[in-house]
């Protein structure tokens, strides 16, 4: 059995996991594979574009010619509609699969009473996993009809699902996407919109939530073992099987117990842009987050210094400089998931895109995600349970000094 496997909402913390149903979850996890590997392949071929792109205009601004980028940039764009196109096949392909798996998960899940003795064991927070996060910016455009409008919702709601479902499940993903989606949506009828800037972060967390100490009830867990393997029991009362089993070797049977949970954060930040009569908007916005996904990419823009950690203060004062060039009007809206932050929604002023409170909001959402101690799960760490462990620990318990009969 694995050491972790991936976070399901119908298993909890102390909560007994049988043989069916962790194959059930290994099994959702390998169909998942080919849609992350394709999603992979995309977010790669996406970064070779905007890298590109950069050069193309450093080269425009020294005046040099750029026709063979632009044959280099159109076999990219094809490149990327197809890996787009391939993602989406591999992603219908596998949620059958994936939801015939789940459905056999519930099935196959069994509730038994927890075997942990809750007086003697504990809950603790350790550092056992590590702080990683990943961002990313673009900026989606509106066009000019009611059905064109109604894609570029579903453009923004696709980019932060798949930006979130680095690290999160289907659930988790599609759920801030949605939420995403309804954000701009709302936007959309209240005002006229020229396009929307959206920076995505997720994160995982170096704290876990483990058992420790992880102490058995062995009447509890030996009650379990007998129910899930009837062809296989233990007899506690018998010291003379306790000591066959205990200097015997281990077989196959097991069952597996969640003795922990990694946590991962998630925050989306979106600057809407109102639609204004200056034709050079759109591309200045494009070249704004062009700019900053390079800052992004250089790796500049966190402080993970002890005494502050967060938006380092020059990335911070170079978005708000590069904004505050292009004469914009926008609000601000922030979505966070895993980890709290700032303001949901901020009006801006008139004559310059308002994303200082959104930064702040993003400051604030590092600041807490560095030190959090929980937030959405990711992974359950598993305790396996054998024959010869119970054994073991039956011997010590009620034949203590005594090996032979």
């Amino acid at each position: 059995m694995p050491a972790s496997i991936p976070y399901d909402p119908s298993l909890t913390l102390m909560s007994v996991v049988n043989d069916k149903a962790l194959t059930a979850v290994e099994e959702i996890s390998k169909a998942q594979d080919p849609v992350y590997a394709a999603k992979d392949s995309l977010d790669s071929l996406i970064a070779s574009k905007r890298s590109l792109e950069m050069t193309k205009t450093e080269l425009k601004n020294l005046g040099v010619g750029t026709d063979a980028l632009d044959t280099e940039l159109t076999k990219l764009s094809n490149a990327i509609l197809q890996s787009a196109a391939d993602h989406e096949k591999a992603k219908v392909l596998a949620e059958p699969k994936i939801q015939q798996l789940r459905a056999a998960m519930r099935n196959s899940q069994v509730q038994f009473e927890s075997p942990v003795d809750g007086l003697r064991s504990g809950i603790k927070t350790l550092p056992l996993a590590s702080n990683t996060m990943n961002m990313n910016v673009q900026y989606f455009s509106v066009g000019s009809d009611q059905q064109t409008s109604a894609v570029y919702v579903s453009q923004i709601a696709s980019y932060v699902s798949g930006t979130m479902s680095r690290i999160f499940g289907p659930s988790e993903y599609t759920s801030i996407g949605t939420a995403a989606a309804n954000q701009v949506a709302q936007e959309l009828k209240r005002q006229n919109l020229e396009g929307t800037l959206v920076i995505s972060v997720c994160c995982t967390h170096q704290n876990v939530s483990m058992v420790a100490p992880f102490v058995l009830n062995l009447d509890k867990a030996v009650k379990i073992w007998n129910e899930l393997f009837p062809g296989n029991k233990l007899d506690p009362t018998s010291r003379s099987d306790m000591m066959k089993v205990a200097m015997g070797e281990r077989n196959a049977d097991k069952y597996s117990i969640i003795s922990g949970t990694t946590f991962g954060s998630g925050f989306v930040g979106m600057v809407h842009a109102v639609k204004t009569s200056d034709a050079s908007a759109a591309e200045d916005l494009t070249g704004a987050a062009t700019s900053l996904q390079a800052t992004i990419d250089a790796g500049s823009w966190y402080n993970g210094t002890d005494r502050r950690k967060g938006l380092d203060s020059s990335f911070d004062e170079n978005i708000r400089r590069l904004f505050s060039e292009q004469n914009v009007q926008s609000n601000a809206t922030v979505l966070t998931m895993g980890v709290g932050s700032g303001d949901a929604t901020t009006p801006a002023p008139s004559g310059g895109l308002d994303v200082g409170a959104m930064l702040q909001a993003l400051d604030d959402y590092l600041k807490k995600m560095a030190a959090s101690t929980g937030g959405t799960p990711l992974h359950h760490y598993l305790k396996d349970i054998d024959k010869k462990s119970l054994a073991e620990q039956l011997i010590a318990k009620y034949y203590p000094g005594k090996c032979e009969e």
